[in-house]
Protein backbone atom coordinates (compact mmCIF):
# COMPACT_ATOMS: atom_id res chain seq x y z
CA UNK A 1 0.00 0.00 0.00
CA UNK A 2 1.37 3.39 -0.77
CA UNK A 3 2.33 5.46 2.54
CA UNK A 4 1.82 9.15 3.53
CA UNK A 5 6.02 9.64 2.31
CA UNK A 6 4.98 8.35 -1.01
CA UNK A 7 2.02 9.99 -1.09
CA UNK A 8 3.84 13.55 -1.25
CA UNK A 9 5.83 12.51 -3.63
CA UNK A 10 2.71 11.55 -6.17
CA UNK A 11 1.18 15.12 -5.01
CA UNK A 12 4.03 16.44 -7.47
CA UNK A 13 3.09 14.32 -10.19
CA UNK A 14 -0.59 14.91 -10.24
CA UNK A 15 0.23 18.68 -10.37
CA UNK A 16 1.46 17.98 -13.50
CA UNK A 17 -0.80 16.32 -14.94
CA UNK A 18 -3.73 18.04 -12.53
CA UNK A 19 -3.09 -7.52 -29.88
CA UNK A 20 0.53 -8.80 -29.19
CA UNK A 21 0.52 -10.89 -26.01
CA UNK A 22 3.24 -12.52 -24.74
CA UNK A 23 4.46 -13.18 -20.77
CA UNK A 24 1.90 -12.62 -18.25
CA UNK A 25 -1.49 -12.24 -18.77
CA UNK A 26 -4.26 -12.56 -15.89
CA UNK A 27 -6.43 -15.98 -15.98
CA UNK A 28 -9.70 -15.57 -17.78
CA UNK A 29 -8.30 -12.82 -20.17
CA UNK A 30 -8.55 -13.08 -23.83
CA UNK A 31 -4.92 -13.55 -25.62
CA UNK A 32 -4.56 -11.82 -29.03
CA UNK A 33 -1.86 -12.39 -31.02
CA UNK A 34 -0.01 -10.87 -33.78
CA UNK A 35 0.49 -11.65 -37.03
CA UNK A 36 -1.86 -13.53 -39.46
CA UNK A 37 -3.84 -15.85 -36.04
CA UNK A 38 -7.32 -14.63 -35.59
CA UNK A 39 -8.20 -12.74 -32.34
CA UNK A 40 -9.72 -14.94 -29.76
CA UNK A 41 -11.94 -11.82 -29.58
CA UNK A 42 -14.58 -13.88 -31.50
CA UNK A 43 -18.04 -12.48 -33.14
CA UNK A 44 -21.47 -12.80 -33.82
CA UNK A 45 -22.99 -13.20 -36.84
CA UNK A 46 -24.24 -10.34 -38.17
CA UNK A 47 -27.75 -9.76 -37.86
CA UNK A 48 -29.58 -7.88 -40.74
CA UNK A 49 -30.34 -5.20 -41.46
CA UNK A 50 -27.31 -3.92 -39.73
CA UNK A 51 -28.07 -0.08 -39.96
CA UNK A 52 -31.95 -0.30 -38.51
CA UNK A 53 -30.00 0.19 -35.18
CA UNK A 54 -26.81 2.04 -36.04
CA UNK A 55 -28.62 4.75 -38.57
CA UNK A 56 -31.31 6.04 -36.19
CA UNK A 57 -30.26 8.84 -33.65
CA UNK A 58 -30.54 8.12 -30.70
CA UNK A 59 -30.20 10.55 -27.98
CA UNK A 60 -26.77 10.65 -27.28
CA UNK A 61 -27.81 11.53 -23.01
CA UNK A 62 -28.71 7.49 -22.68
CA UNK A 63 -27.78 4.80 -23.12
CA UNK A 64 -27.44 3.18 -26.56
CA UNK A 65 -29.19 0.70 -28.52
CA UNK A 66 -26.05 -1.85 -28.05
CA UNK A 67 -25.29 -3.70 -24.86
CA UNK A 68 -21.59 -3.28 -23.98
CA UNK A 69 -19.39 -5.85 -23.71
CA UNK A 70 -15.46 -6.11 -22.59
CA UNK A 71 -12.35 -8.09 -22.83
CA UNK A 72 -8.94 -7.16 -21.18
CA UNK A 73 -6.03 -7.64 -23.43
CA UNK A 74 -2.28 -7.33 -23.05
CA UNK A 75 -0.13 -5.92 -25.94
CA UNK A 76 3.49 -5.89 -26.13
CA UNK A 77 6.11 -3.72 -27.67
CA UNK A 78 9.32 -5.87 -28.20
CA UNK A 79 11.16 -2.69 -29.50
CA UNK A 80 10.49 -0.19 -26.23
CA UNK A 81 11.19 -0.84 -22.47
CA UNK A 82 8.97 0.17 -19.67
CA UNK A 83 10.58 1.63 -16.66
CA UNK A 84 11.63 -1.55 -14.85
CA UNK A 85 14.00 -2.23 -18.36
CA UNK A 86 11.07 -4.65 -18.96
CA UNK A 87 9.40 -5.17 -22.59
CA UNK A 88 6.91 -2.57 -22.47
CA UNK A 89 3.23 -3.97 -22.15
CA UNK A 90 0.46 -1.98 -22.72
CA UNK A 91 -2.56 -3.42 -20.98
CA UNK A 92 -5.72 -2.48 -22.95
CA UNK A 93 -9.52 -2.32 -21.32
CA UNK A 94 -11.88 -3.01 -24.59
CA UNK A 95 -15.25 -2.20 -24.70
CA UNK A 96 -16.97 -2.88 -27.75
CA UNK A 97 -20.82 -3.41 -28.59
CA UNK A 98 -22.83 -6.46 -28.12
CA UNK A 99 -26.32 -7.61 -29.42
CA UNK A 100 -29.03 -7.74 -26.94
CA UNK A 101 -29.71 -10.88 -27.79
CA UNK A 102 -26.26 -12.24 -27.07
CA UNK A 103 -26.66 -11.49 -23.45
CA UNK A 104 -29.22 -14.27 -21.98
CA UNK A 105 -29.69 -15.32 -18.38
CA UNK A 106 -26.70 -16.39 -17.09
CA UNK A 107 -23.96 -14.11 -18.99
CA UNK A 108 -20.86 -13.33 -16.98
CA UNK A 109 -20.25 -9.41 -16.05
CA UNK A 110 -17.27 -7.77 -16.76
CA UNK A 111 -14.38 -8.02 -14.61
CA UNK A 112 -11.88 -4.98 -14.95
CA UNK A 113 -8.20 -4.91 -13.88
CA UNK A 114 -7.57 -2.29 -11.77
CA UNK A 115 -3.87 -0.70 -11.86
CA UNK A 116 -2.88 -3.88 -13.78
CA UNK A 117 0.99 -3.34 -14.60
CA UNK A 118 1.46 -2.13 -10.84
CA UNK A 119 -1.21 -4.28 -8.64
CA UNK A 120 -1.58 -6.77 -10.61
CA UNK A 121 -4.60 -9.46 -9.51
CA UNK A 122 -6.65 -6.67 -8.58
CA UNK A 123 -10.10 -6.59 -10.09
CA UNK A 124 -13.61 -4.53 -10.14
CA UNK A 125 -16.97 -6.27 -11.18
CA UNK A 126 -19.07 -4.64 -13.09
CA UNK A 127 -21.77 -4.77 -10.40
CA UNK A 128 -19.24 -2.81 -8.24
CA UNK A 129 -19.16 0.29 -10.80
CA UNK A 130 -22.96 0.14 -11.50
CA UNK A 131 -22.93 1.49 -8.09
CA UNK A 132 -21.31 5.05 -9.04
CA UNK A 133 -23.52 5.12 -11.89
CA UNK A 134 -21.77 3.53 -14.59
CA UNK A 135 -23.60 1.11 -17.50
CA UNK A 136 -23.56 -2.48 -16.99
CA UNK A 137 -20.95 -4.45 -19.06
CA UNK A 138 -20.86 -8.12 -20.20
CA UNK A 139 -18.56 -10.83 -20.73
CA UNK A 140 -19.85 -11.58 -24.16
CA UNK A 141 -19.96 -11.79 -27.58
CA UNK A 142 -18.82 -8.72 -29.83
CA UNK A 143 -21.72 -7.51 -32.26
CA UNK A 144 -21.83 -9.08 -35.85
CA UNK A 145 -23.20 -5.07 -37.17
CA UNK A 146 -19.47 -3.72 -37.53
CA UNK A 147 -17.46 -2.03 -38.48
CA UNK A 148 -17.58 0.14 -35.31
CA UNK A 149 -15.47 2.91 -35.05
CA UNK A 150 -12.94 2.75 -33.15
CA UNK A 151 -11.45 5.36 -29.76
CA UNK A 152 -8.40 4.91 -28.36
CA UNK A 153 -8.04 6.34 -24.86
CA UNK A 154 -5.10 7.58 -23.09
CA UNK A 155 -5.79 8.27 -19.20
CA UNK A 156 -4.42 10.83 -16.77
CA UNK A 157 -1.02 10.37 -15.27
CA UNK A 158 -0.97 6.94 -13.54
CA UNK A 159 -4.82 6.46 -14.17
CA UNK A 160 -5.87 3.13 -15.26
CA UNK A 161 -9.15 2.91 -17.60
CA UNK A 162 -11.78 2.15 -14.89
CA UNK A 163 -11.16 5.82 -13.83
CA UNK A 164 -12.85 6.37 -17.57
CA UNK A 165 -15.52 3.33 -17.42
CA UNK A 166 -18.57 5.09 -17.86
CA UNK A 167 -17.15 6.14 -21.13
CA UNK A 168 -16.25 3.04 -22.40
CA UNK A 169 -19.36 1.21 -21.48
CA UNK A 170 -21.50 4.30 -22.82
CA UNK A 171 -19.79 4.69 -26.33
CA UNK A 172 -20.00 0.77 -26.66
CA UNK A 173 -23.54 1.02 -25.74
CA UNK A 174 -23.66 3.34 -28.89
CA UNK A 175 -21.74 1.60 -31.17
CA UNK A 176 -18.16 1.85 -30.35
CA UNK A 177 -15.56 -0.02 -29.76
CA UNK A 178 -13.25 1.89 -26.39
CA UNK A 179 -9.66 0.94 -26.24
CA UNK A 180 -8.74 2.25 -22.36
CA UNK A 181 -4.83 2.17 -22.56
CA UNK A 182 -2.46 1.49 -19.12
CA UNK A 183 0.62 3.11 -19.61
CA UNK A 184 3.96 1.69 -18.32
CA UNK A 185 6.34 4.37 -16.96
CA UNK A 186 3.84 6.35 -14.99
CA UNK A 187 4.26 4.56 -11.75
CA UNK A 188 1.45 2.95 -9.70
CA UNK A 189 -1.29 4.76 -8.70
CA UNK A 190 0.61 7.14 -5.72
CA UNK A 191 4.06 6.55 -5.70
CA UNK A 192 5.19 7.03 -9.26
CA UNK A 193 8.14 5.39 -10.97
CA UNK A 194 11.11 8.06 -10.69
CA UNK A 195 11.59 8.29 -14.28
CA UNK A 196 11.93 12.06 -15.94
CA UNK A 197 8.26 13.03 -17.34
CA UNK A 198 10.12 13.59 -20.30
CA UNK A 199 9.79 9.49 -21.15
CA UNK A 200 6.37 9.59 -20.12
CA UNK A 201 5.58 12.66 -22.77
CA UNK A 202 8.37 10.04 -25.36
CA UNK A 203 6.08 7.28 -24.62
CA UNK A 204 2.72 8.36 -24.63
CA UNK A 205 1.62 9.09 -28.37
CA UNK A 206 3.77 5.92 -29.23
CA UNK A 207 1.73 3.72 -27.32
CA UNK A 208 -1.60 4.98 -28.71
CA UNK A 209 -0.36 4.56 -32.58
CA UNK A 210 1.41 1.01 -31.29
CA UNK A 211 -1.89 -0.24 -30.05
CA UNK A 212 -3.87 0.85 -33.18
CA UNK A 213 -1.79 -1.13 -35.00
CA UNK A 214 -1.92 -3.86 -33.25
CA UNK A 215 -5.57 -4.00 -32.93
CA UNK A 216 -6.17 -3.28 -36.64
CA UNK A 217 -4.29 -5.88 -37.21
CA UNK A 218 -6.11 -8.08 -35.41
CA UNK A 219 -10.27 -6.60 -34.97
CA UNK A 220 -9.79 -4.14 -38.03
CA UNK A 221 -11.70 -4.46 -41.19
CA UNK A 222 -9.89 -4.81 -44.89
CA UNK A 223 -7.05 -7.29 -45.49
CA UNK A 224 -9.63 -10.07 -46.15
CA UNK A 225 -11.68 -9.50 -42.87
CA UNK A 226 -15.00 -8.84 -44.52
CA UNK A 227 -16.76 -8.77 -40.64
CA UNK A 228 -13.90 -7.23 -38.81
CA UNK A 229 -15.16 -5.15 -35.53
CA UNK A 230 -13.24 -2.04 -35.98
CA UNK A 231 -13.65 -0.15 -39.07
CA UNK A 232 -10.16 0.87 -40.00
CA UNK A 233 -10.93 4.00 -41.65
CA UNK A 234 -12.74 5.56 -38.88
CA UNK A 235 -10.55 5.72 -35.87
CA UNK A 236 -10.20 8.46 -33.10
CA UNK A 237 -7.93 9.40 -29.98
CA UNK A 238 -9.22 10.59 -26.57
CA UNK A 239 -7.25 11.74 -23.40
CA UNK A 240 -7.21 12.93 -20.23
CA UNK A 241 -4.68 15.31 -18.70
CA UNK A 242 -1.35 14.20 -20.22
CA UNK A 243 -3.44 11.29 -22.35
CA UNK A 244 -4.81 14.34 -23.91
CA UNK A 245 -1.15 15.53 -24.39
CA UNK A 246 -0.86 12.27 -26.51
CA UNK A 247 -4.24 12.64 -28.24
CA UNK A 248 -2.97 15.87 -29.47
CA UNK A 249 0.44 14.14 -30.65
CA UNK A 250 -0.85 11.44 -32.53
CA UNK A 251 -3.30 14.17 -34.56
CA UNK A 252 -0.57 16.85 -35.11
CA UNK A 253 2.97 15.64 -33.65
CA UNK A 254 5.49 16.99 -31.25
CA UNK A 255 8.87 18.40 -32.74
CA UNK A 256 10.82 17.99 -29.18
CA UNK A 257 9.21 16.05 -26.53
CA UNK A 258 11.26 17.75 -23.93
CA UNK A 259 10.99 21.35 -24.44
CA UNK A 260 7.65 22.52 -23.09
CA UNK A 261 8.33 20.07 -19.61
CA UNK A 262 12.01 21.63 -19.24
CA UNK A 263 10.22 25.01 -19.71
CA UNK A 264 7.27 24.22 -16.96
CA UNK A 265 9.61 22.48 -15.02
CA UNK A 266 12.94 25.27 -14.96
CA UNK A 267 15.05 22.06 -15.63
CA UNK A 268 17.41 21.41 -18.55
CA UNK A 269 16.59 18.04 -19.30
CA UNK A 270 18.18 16.67 -22.61
CA UNK A 271 18.47 13.20 -21.90
CA UNK A 272 17.45 10.49 -24.71
CA UNK A 273 13.59 10.76 -24.64
CA UNK A 274 14.26 14.29 -26.04
CA UNK A 275 12.42 13.44 -29.13
CA UNK A 276 9.95 14.38 -32.00
CA UNK A 277 7.05 12.33 -32.60
CA UNK A 278 5.36 12.48 -36.46
CA UNK A 279 1.62 12.69 -36.40
CA UNK A 280 -0.35 9.28 -37.19
CA UNK A 281 -2.89 10.42 -40.08
CA UNK A 282 -4.70 7.28 -39.15
CA UNK A 283 -6.45 9.01 -36.35
CA UNK A 284 -9.39 11.05 -37.82
CA UNK A 285 -10.99 12.99 -34.68
CA UNK A 286 -9.84 13.97 -31.39
CA UNK A 287 -11.44 14.50 -28.07
CA UNK A 288 -10.05 16.12 -25.30
CA UNK A 289 -10.29 15.59 -21.23
CA UNK A 290 -8.75 18.92 -19.65
CA UNK A 291 -5.83 18.23 -21.55
CA UNK A 292 -2.04 19.01 -20.90
CA UNK A 293 -2.19 20.84 -24.00
CA UNK A 294 0.36 23.45 -22.56
CA UNK A 295 2.88 20.51 -23.21
CA UNK A 296 2.95 21.70 -26.91
CA UNK A 297 4.03 24.83 -29.08
CA UNK A 298 1.63 26.96 -30.61
CA UNK A 299 2.69 25.60 -34.02
CA UNK A 300 2.26 22.46 -32.83
CA UNK A 301 -1.33 22.50 -32.50
CA UNK A 302 -1.78 24.24 -35.05
CA UNK A 303 -1.22 20.85 -37.25
CA UNK A 304 -4.25 19.49 -35.67
CA UNK A 305 -6.55 19.88 -38.78
CA UNK A 306 -8.46 16.72 -37.85
CA UNK A 307 -12.43 17.22 -36.06
CA UNK A 308 -12.02 18.14 -32.16
CA UNK A 309 -13.50 18.76 -29.19
CA UNK A 310 -11.95 19.98 -26.22
CA UNK A 311 -13.93 19.33 -22.54
CA UNK A 312 -12.54 21.25 -19.70
CA UNK A 313 -12.94 22.74 -16.64
CA UNK A 314 -14.13 26.75 -16.20
CA UNK A 315 -10.97 27.64 -13.82
CA UNK A 316 -8.06 25.98 -16.35
CA UNK A 317 -6.65 23.86 -14.25
CA UNK A 318 -3.24 24.31 -15.38
CA UNK A 319 -2.93 28.00 -14.93
CA UNK A 320 -0.22 27.59 -12.28
CA UNK A 321 2.41 27.15 -14.89
CA UNK A 322 0.17 28.27 -18.01
CA UNK A 323 -2.33 30.76 -17.97
CA UNK A 324 -4.87 30.56 -20.60
CA UNK A 325 -3.68 27.40 -21.60
CA UNK A 326 -7.65 26.29 -22.93
CA UNK A 327 -8.21 29.22 -24.89
CA UNK A 328 -4.91 29.19 -26.51
CA UNK A 329 -5.00 25.34 -27.91
CA UNK A 330 -8.12 26.04 -29.22
CA UNK A 331 -7.41 29.41 -30.72
CA UNK A 332 -4.54 26.93 -32.22
CA UNK A 333 -6.09 24.57 -33.85
CA UNK A 334 -6.69 24.48 -37.59
CA UNK A 335 -9.37 21.84 -37.95
CA UNK A 336 -12.37 23.23 -39.81
CA UNK A 337 -14.77 20.91 -36.76
CA UNK A 338 -13.13 22.64 -33.36
CA UNK A 339 -15.18 22.78 -30.75
CA UNK A 340 -14.50 24.16 -26.67
CA UNK A 341 -16.67 22.82 -23.93
CA UNK A 342 -15.84 24.48 -20.37
CA UNK A 343 -17.66 22.50 -17.62
CA UNK A 344 -18.67 25.36 -14.76
CA UNK A 345 -17.30 24.60 -11.63
CA UNK A 346 -15.58 21.32 -12.66
CA UNK A 347 -11.74 20.69 -11.40
CA UNK A 348 -9.32 18.33 -13.12
CA UNK A 349 -10.50 15.47 -11.53
CA UNK A 350 -14.60 16.02 -12.41
CA UNK A 351 -13.62 13.87 -15.79
CA UNK A 352 -13.09 10.92 -14.42
CA UNK A 353 -14.61 8.72 -11.54
CA UNK A 354 -11.77 9.87 -8.91
CA UNK A 355 -14.10 10.12 -6.03
CA UNK A 356 -15.31 6.64 -6.44
CA UNK A 357 -12.34 4.94 -7.70
CA UNK A 358 -10.30 6.51 -5.44
CA UNK A 359 -11.76 4.75 -1.99
CA UNK A 360 -12.67 1.25 -4.20
CA UNK A 361 -8.78 1.17 -4.32
CA UNK A 362 -8.80 1.61 -1.05
CA UNK A 363 -11.23 -1.05 0.10
CA UNK A 364 -8.91 -3.71 -2.47
CA UNK A 365 -6.10 -2.67 -0.28
CA UNK A 366 -4.34 -1.04 -3.65
CA UNK A 367 -4.17 2.46 -1.24
CA UNK A 368 -4.43 3.30 2.29
CA UNK A 369 -6.80 4.94 4.24
CA UNK A 370 -4.30 8.32 4.95
CA UNK A 371 -4.00 8.74 1.28
CA UNK A 372 -7.14 7.73 -0.19
CA UNK A 373 -8.19 10.73 2.27
CA UNK A 374 -5.94 13.24 0.74
CA UNK A 375 -6.86 12.00 -2.27
CA UNK A 376 -10.98 13.00 -2.00
CA UNK A 377 -9.68 15.99 -0.16
CA UNK A 378 -7.94 17.54 -3.55
CA UNK A 379 -11.18 16.52 -5.70
CA UNK A 380 -13.98 16.05 -3.85
CA UNK A 381 -14.65 18.68 -1.54
CA UNK A 382 -17.53 20.75 -1.32
CA UNK A 383 -16.73 23.37 -1.22
CA UNK A 384 -13.85 22.54 -3.90
CA UNK A 385 -10.36 24.73 -3.27
CA UNK A 386 -9.58 22.86 -6.39
CA UNK A 387 -11.94 25.44 -8.34
CA UNK A 388 -11.58 28.78 -6.34
CA UNK A 389 -13.41 27.79 -3.20
CA UNK A 390 -17.14 27.20 -5.60
CA UNK A 391 -19.09 24.29 -4.98
CA UNK A 392 -18.27 21.18 -6.85
CA UNK A 393 -20.50 19.76 -9.68
CA UNK A 394 -21.45 16.54 -9.32
CA UNK A 395 -18.91 14.48 -11.28
CA UNK A 396 -21.67 11.98 -12.50
CA UNK A 397 -23.39 14.83 -14.03
CA UNK A 398 -20.15 16.16 -15.50
CA UNK A 399 -19.57 12.60 -16.92
CA UNK A 400 -23.46 12.33 -18.18
CA UNK A 401 -22.55 15.78 -20.45
CA UNK A 402 -19.35 14.81 -21.41
CA UNK A 403 -20.83 11.88 -22.52
CA UNK A 404 -23.77 13.50 -24.29
CA UNK A 405 -21.77 15.40 -26.35
CA UNK A 406 -18.69 13.09 -26.91
CA UNK A 407 -21.39 10.94 -28.34
CA UNK A 408 -22.74 13.53 -30.62
CA UNK A 409 -19.33 14.65 -31.70
CA UNK A 410 -18.32 11.35 -32.67
CA UNK A 411 -21.51 10.06 -34.39
CA UNK A 412 -21.14 13.18 -36.31
CA UNK A 413 -17.43 13.10 -37.27
CA UNK A 414 -16.49 9.72 -37.02
CA UNK A 415 -19.43 7.92 -37.48
CA UNK A 416 -20.89 10.25 -40.17
CA UNK A 417 -24.75 9.30 -39.26
CA UNK A 418 -27.43 11.66 -39.21
CA UNK A 419 -29.27 13.68 -36.60
CA UNK A 420 -26.34 14.70 -34.00
CA UNK A 421 -25.16 17.91 -35.05
CA UNK A 422 -27.75 19.88 -33.21
CA UNK A 423 -26.09 19.03 -30.23
CA UNK A 424 -22.90 20.10 -30.95
CA UNK A 425 -24.21 24.01 -31.25
CA UNK A 426 -23.82 26.79 -28.30
CA UNK A 427 -27.85 27.68 -29.00
CA UNK A 428 -28.29 23.56 -27.77
CA UNK A 429 -25.69 24.23 -24.77
CA UNK A 430 -27.54 27.50 -23.72
CA UNK A 431 -30.94 25.88 -23.60
CA UNK A 432 -30.41 22.14 -22.57
CA UNK A 433 -26.99 22.21 -20.48
CA UNK A 434 -26.30 25.37 -18.45
CA UNK A 435 -23.57 23.15 -16.72
CA UNK A 436 -21.42 23.90 -20.09
CA UNK A 437 -20.22 26.81 -22.04
CA UNK A 438 -19.87 25.90 -25.93
CA UNK A 439 -18.25 27.82 -28.12
CA UNK A 440 -16.53 27.72 -31.75
CA UNK A 441 -13.96 31.10 -31.62
CA UNK A 442 -11.47 32.52 -29.54
CA UNK A 443 -10.78 35.96 -29.67
CA UNK A 444 -6.81 36.33 -30.52
CA UNK A 445 -4.86 34.15 -32.74
CA UNK A 446 -1.19 33.52 -32.56
CA UNK A 447 0.14 37.22 -31.83
CA UNK A 448 -1.58 37.26 -29.24
CA UNK A 449 -0.51 34.05 -27.71
CA UNK A 450 2.91 34.07 -29.03
CA UNK A 451 4.29 31.51 -31.83
CA UNK A 452 6.29 29.29 -30.06
CA UNK A 453 5.47 29.66 -26.08
CA UNK A 454 3.85 27.14 -24.73
CA UNK A 455 1.92 29.59 -22.34
CA UNK A 456 0.48 32.94 -22.57
CA UNK A 457 3.11 36.15 -22.36
CA UNK A 458 3.61 36.89 -18.49
CA UNK A 459 1.31 39.17 -17.54
CA UNK A 460 -1.79 38.37 -19.47
CA UNK A 461 -5.22 38.16 -18.37
CA UNK A 462 -5.05 34.68 -18.89
CA UNK A 463 -8.70 33.62 -19.79
CA UNK A 464 -10.90 36.17 -19.70
CA UNK A 465 -10.53 37.99 -23.11
CA UNK A 466 -11.53 34.95 -25.10
CA UNK A 467 -15.16 34.45 -24.08
CA UNK A 468 -17.75 35.37 -26.97
CA UNK A 469 -20.97 33.37 -25.20
CA UNK A 470 -22.88 34.12 -21.98
CA UNK A 471 -23.52 30.91 -19.86
CA UNK A 472 -25.62 30.77 -16.56
CA UNK A 473 -24.24 28.89 -13.22
CA UNK A 474 -26.76 26.05 -12.42
CA UNK A 475 -29.53 28.04 -10.26
CA UNK A 476 -29.64 30.64 -12.79
CA UNK A 477 -27.05 33.24 -10.69
CA UNK A 478 -24.53 35.41 -13.33
CA UNK A 479 -21.37 33.32 -14.17
CA UNK A 480 -19.59 37.24 -15.19
CA UNK A 481 -18.97 35.82 -18.48
CA UNK A 482 -20.81 37.77 -21.44
CA UNK A 483 -20.70 38.33 -24.85
CA UNK A 484 -18.00 40.81 -26.33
Amino acid sequence: MASMASMVAKTLVLALSSLAVAGCVPPGTDQARTGDQTSSVDRAPATPPAASLRESAATPAAPGPFAAGFRYLVLEDPSRTDDRGGVRSIPVHLWYPVDASAVPPGTPEAVYPLDPIYAPGNTATSTELEAFGIDRAWDATPSGQGPFPLLLLSPGWSQDPTFYAYYGARFASHGFVVAGLTHAGDGDFMTGSGVHPAKVIHDRPRDLSFALSRLLDQLGSGKGRRHGLVDRNAVAAMGHSIGGYAALAVAGGDDDSCDAINEALGDTYAGPWCQGFMADPRFRAVILLDASDWALRWHELARVEVPIITLNTDTDSFAAFCPGANARSHAAHASDVNLRVDVIHSNHQSFTRWCDEVPLLQSKGIIDAATSDFLTSMFCSDPDPANGGFPRVDPHLVSEVTSELAVAFLKTHLAHEPGYRRYLTPRWAWNNRQQVGLFTTEEGGESHFGPNSPCLPPGSAGDQFDYYWRMLAPGGDDHGRHPR
